[in-house]
């Protein structure tokens, strides 16, 4: 209420209890039964709304213009701000960029209000008490009490993010970053994929090493045409996005090239006059003009060939020459869909399955199982969905958890109309990739999951001697000693002639009996009195 009409309703309502407890006192009776009252029509013309930022109201904003982007910088995010002392006639207007997180503030409040703005927004920012200090300095008593506005404006900020590649064994000290590829936005994309780019999908990119020319190149993901981290920065943009990224030493040798086999994909370049213009205003690292698509807008049609795919003299990612910093800068700008295998016909489920295959076998004898192991996943996805698929693995047949395959259909006999010498052969790649992926389960130390394939596996095939290796070197692996010398055994008998089975059977032989030893030592002493110390024998 108005301090008038609040002052007068403060004096009427004393004197209304100060009459009525007189009139109480002297026993008299009291006419009036409630203090007087204020009545008053109150119109909202506006409403400012004040943010507090922090707990204490130590950092409030009130925003002036808001912004035109949906995103709102992070922690590590790279921004361009202006500031400006709200009250100070004789201020300056301050523009600064700086990595949000690592490089220091002229105001410790700063961070807060910078986190809750979006891209072109200006916005009344008051920092008080601490809020108001330089970064890094501490409040004292000495100090007087401090409030300070500011007028801050949010001119570009580019997204940082690190992407993981793979595992590797990393110095000490070097952290889970430590084979991460670092992505800065230049431009971020006006689209969003309407598909994943996944194992399978190719994919369209400009590439930019230190100050030469932007090289147009398409490659299959997943088939190791490229390094790992490449395929992993084209999965994380949008369409017509160009980003700049560094790759460490680290992760330059995580995910290398992989080896090339028969039916690979080869790295192309291609030669797009057209595309010169749009890739050049893509990768100038400067403020977005205004007529620059935003988030979420609609970007215009790039002149992109309809068989790119097929286009383009084949290189060698050698031939490119990166820098030893790692730091490149990439556009994106066409991606298509990985095959569904589910609508896949027979054909073509087996010739996907060969691919696959050939890749895994280049892999694996390279030593890099981990990558062989989803090479040989992927081949086994392609056919285990079909009738035919439970047929020739009856300890696969019925619900099982984690089954990916189906039963068939009434009246479907998928092993009737083929010969026998198809069925064997069909059954024999099917059992060399659950053999496969036994013996990469095998290299990274899962016993468990090596010995399920290697079960199935015998499912289909009784009598193979590989697969009871595998399941024996599993079984040992598990600390099954007496089971893994029981399917190496019957292995050898197998194949008599065999040196490796030979071997892992006295490996076995030999730990067994260090692992009964172990046990009788330990329990020896366990039903026998405590010594008696020279003391307690005095």
């Amino acid at each position: 209420a108005p301090r008038s009409v609040s002052e007068q309703a403060k004096k009427d309502l004393l004197n209304f209890r100060k009459a009525k407890q007189e009139a109480t006192e002297k026993g008299e009776a009291f006419d009036a039964t409630s203090p007087p009252m204020f009545r008053a029509s109150v119109e909202l013309l506006s409403i400012t709304c004040v943010l507090a930022l922090t707990e204490d109201r130590s950092v409030t904003k009130r925003i002036l213009q808001k912004g035109s982007s949906r995103r709102q910088p992070r922690r590590g995010d790279v921004i361009t701000f202006s500031y400006t002392i709200h009250g100070d006639d004789n201020a300056r207007s301050e523009t600064c960029t700086l990595t949000l997180g690592k490089d220091k503030l002229p105001f410790s409040g700063l961070r807060h209000v910078l986190l809750s703005m979006k891209e072109e927004e200006c916005c009344l920012a008051r920092l008080s008490s601490t809020a108001a200090l330089p970064e890094g300095e501490d409040f004292s008593e000495t100090h007087e009490p401090l409030l300070v506005s500011l007028e801050v404006t949010l001119l570009r900020w580019r997204r940082r993010d690190l992407l993981p590649v793979g595992e590797v064994d990393t110095p000490a000290g070097g952290g889970s970053d430590a084979c991460a590829l670092l992505k800065t936005e230049i431009r971020q994309g006006p689209e969003r994929r309407s598909h994943d780019v996944e194992a399978g999908s190719m994919v369209l990119a400009a590439m930019v090493i230190g100050e030469g020319e932007a090289s147009l190149l398409s490659w299959r993901v997943g088939e190791g045409a490229v390094p790992g981290y490449m395929d992993v920065a084209v999965a994380s943009m949008r369409f017509c996005e160009s980003a700049a990224f560094e790759a460490s030493q680290i992760v330059q040798t995580c995910r290398p090239v992989g080896p090339s086999y028969e039916g690979q994909t080869p790295l192309r370049t291609l030669k797009v006059s057209a595309l010169d213009p749009w890739l050049v205003d893509l990768l100038k690292e400067q403020e977005v003009a205004e007529d620059s698509p935003k988030e979420g807008a609609s970007a215009q049609p790039l002149p992109i060939p309809a068989d790119w795919t097929m286009q383009g003299e084949v290189k060698s990612w050698s031939d490119l020459k990166l820098s030893k910093d790692g730091c490149f800068k990439l556009v994106f700008l066409a991606a298509t869909e990985a095959v569904d295998l589910c609508l896949l016909e027979e054909d073509g489920q087996l010739h996907f399955l060969e691919l696959e295959r050939a890749h895994g076998n280049a892999l694996a004898k390279v030593g890099r199982f981990e990558e062989a192991s989803e090479a040989y996943r992927r081949a086994l996805d392609a056919v285990r969905h079909g009738s035919l698929y439970k047929a020739l693995f009856p300890t696969e047949r019925g619900h099982i958890q984690g089954a990916y395959s189906r039963e068939a259909f009434e009246g479907e006999h998928p092993l009737e109309r083929m010969s026998e010498e198809e069925v064997s052969t069909r059954r024999g790649q099917l059992v060399a990739l659950h053999l496969n992926l036994s013996l990469c389960a095998t290299k990274a130390g899962l016993y468990a999951l090596a010995r399920r394939h290697a079960e199935t596996a015998l499912g289909a095939e009784p009598g193979s001697a590989k697969a009871l290796f595998r399941r024996g070197q599993a079984a040992a692996g598990q600390g099954d000693y007496e089971d893994a010398l029981q399917d190496l055994q019957k292995a050898a008998e197998l194949m008599p002639q065999d040196r490796g089975i030979r071997a892992e059977i006295q490996t076995v032989q030999h730990d067994l009996r260090a692992h009964r030893e172990a046990q009788k030592n330990m329990f020896v002493k366990v039903f026998q009195p405590p010594d008696r110390v020279q003391g307690d024998k005095q």
